[in-house]
């Protein structure tokens, strides 16, 4: 279930509370069942009577559900954005499993680099990026995913694909954690 489906339940229970609070329900069957019998000025009163009440309800509900719903929704967004994450079961080293600074080693070649994962202070931060093309390391400060930057070889630089060994192009690298903020 995602956040509209939240929303849609909300509204169907605001209005069923208002259908069936007996004030409202009455007056409003007698209004449907006999309209003649009520005035232009009584119509006009009782539509905003209806309207007025259904909006303090709903406003009244929302007050009493948003607590209620808000956990599940935070856990629904965390259960998913973790299900992202973990869905991926190779052996591979990520940045987004990467802490810090720290140094990489090649498993094949012996090849060791000191590398930026993520690092941040109060009001900046410095996130690695690594070249698709020739493997150099980049580290970019106050970065946001969606700017697309390239390397000085015209490589695309990028956080979520496996890191791999600027030498022999391997991915089995292993990351030792010196420093993490």
């Amino acid at each position: 279930m995602n956040i509209f489906t939240y929303i849609i339940i909300y509204l169907l229970i605001c209005a069923l509370i208002i259908t069936f609070i007996p004030a409202v329900r009455n007056q409003w069957k007698d209004f449907i069942i006999n309209p003649t019998s009520y005035s232009y000025k009584d119509k006009r009163l009782a539509i905003k009577i209806f309207i007025s009440l259904l909006l303090i309800v709903m406003i009244i509900m929302f007050f009493i559900l948003t607590p209620l719903l808000l956990p599940l929704l935070i856990k629904y967004d965390r259960k998913n954005r973790k299900r992202e994450k973990t869905d991926i079961k190779d052996d591979n080293l990520y940045f987004w499993r990467m802490g810090g600074l720290g140094q990489i080693q090649c498993l094949n070649c012996s090849y060791q680099e000191e590398i930026l994962s993520f690092i941040h202070g109060l009001n900046t931060s410095s996130t690695g990026l690594q070249c698709q093309s020739c493997g150099q390391f980049h580290s970019i400060k106050d970065w946001q995913d969606n700017k697309h930057l390239y390397c000085g070889c015209g490589g695309i630089l990028e956080r979520e694909m496996p890191v791999f060994c600027p030498e022999c192009k391997s991915k089995k690298i292993q990351y030792n954690m010196s420093f993490i903020a």
